[in-house]
Formats: C-alpha cells, sequence, structure tokens
C-alpha cells in the first residue's frame, strides 16, 4: 500500500507533535518526583536558640518525641515535655512553609555590633544536618519563623502544664 507524500508528512508531524508533548510530559513528571523527594521532610532533631540582645534568650528543642525548654522568657526555666507526632507535623510544616532547609550554612555576623539579637538553628532531616547563624543579621522571613514556632512551642507547654 502506497501513501502520499502529503499523508506522509503530515504523519511525521504527529509523529514529531507527539515525541515532544511525551518528552515535555515525562520532564515535568520527573522534575515533580525530583522535587517532591530532594525536599522531603522529616525532622528528627530541631534546635533554635535566641538572644534579643542584651537580655536573656532561649533554645527550644524537639527529639525524641518530646520538646525542651530552656529560659524561654524566664518562665519555665529548664523543663521536658512530652508531645504527640500532631507536633512533629506541625512542626514541619513552619520549616516547609519558610523554606528553612534552604538556610543551611547562612552564618552572618554584623562586625562592631555588640548587643544585637543573635541566632542558632540546627535541624536534622532525613539524617541530614541542618545549620544556620546569624548575629543582628537573619534569613527572609526568620521572623515569621520564629514567631510561629515560638507560639507552637508555647501552645504545647500551656497544654501540657
Amino acid at each position: 500500500m502506497l501513501y502520499s507524500k502529503d499523508y506522509l508528512n503530515n504523519m511525521k508531524k504527529y509523529i514529531i507533535f507527539g515525541s515532544i508533548l511525551f518528552i515535555v510530559i515525562a520532564g515535568l513528571v520527573g522534575y515533580d518526583l525530583y522535587i517532591k523527594t530532594t525536599n522531603k521532610i522529616d525532622v528528627t532533631h530541631f534546635e533554635l536558640s535566641y538572644s534579643p540582645g542584651m537580655t536573656a534568650g532561649y533554645r527550644l528543642i524537639y527529639g525524641n518525641e518530646s520538646i525542651y525548654v530552656e529560659g524561654y522568657e524566664n518562665i519555665y526555666g529548664k523543663k521536658s515535655y512530652n508531645v504527640d507526632s500532631a507536633f512533629k507535623e506541625k512542626l514541619e510544616n513552619i520549616i516547609t512553609k519558610y523554606k528553612v532547609l534552604s538556610w543551611n550554612g547562612f552564618n552572618k555576623h554584623e562586625k562592631n555590633i555588640y548587643d544585637a539579637a543573635g541566632f542558632s538553628l540546627n535541624i536534622t532531616n532525613v539524617g541530614k544536618e541542618i545549620k544556620a547563624s546569624g548575629y543582628a543579621d537573619f534569613p527572609n522571613n526568620f521572623y515569621g519563623f520564629q514567631n510561629e514556632i515560638e507560639n507552637l512551642f508555647e501552645s504545647y507547654i500551656r497544654d501540657l502544664k
């Protein structure tokens, strides 16, 4: 059976278009899977230390299904509290919302400033350690992140007392 040149040219166009469409769709699916696996979040340890300048600071720690609070507004002293899996989920949601894993390696300190706020952050996520610190210099959205973390810890401490 012989096909006309027009028919064959049209078939070529359909084959080329179909191949390009397949490559684009496969690329998008592959990229989506890549993003989901590289940004996987499973926090096993979280520690945020913060000092607001010349006043006493605090440490907020999560690990082994418990939270540890030290010096938070000098209200709680040093105490540990057991928490449920919902706490971990909320913590991971905050970390994801503020893209905190991208802060890994942040280490900025303003020179010649001696009474500014500073922070230190350590997270173990999927076995990888994430570290960030700053003195008078903070990652983008740090204060929103800090506020939500404080609210999360406070809400559990209030409920567990």
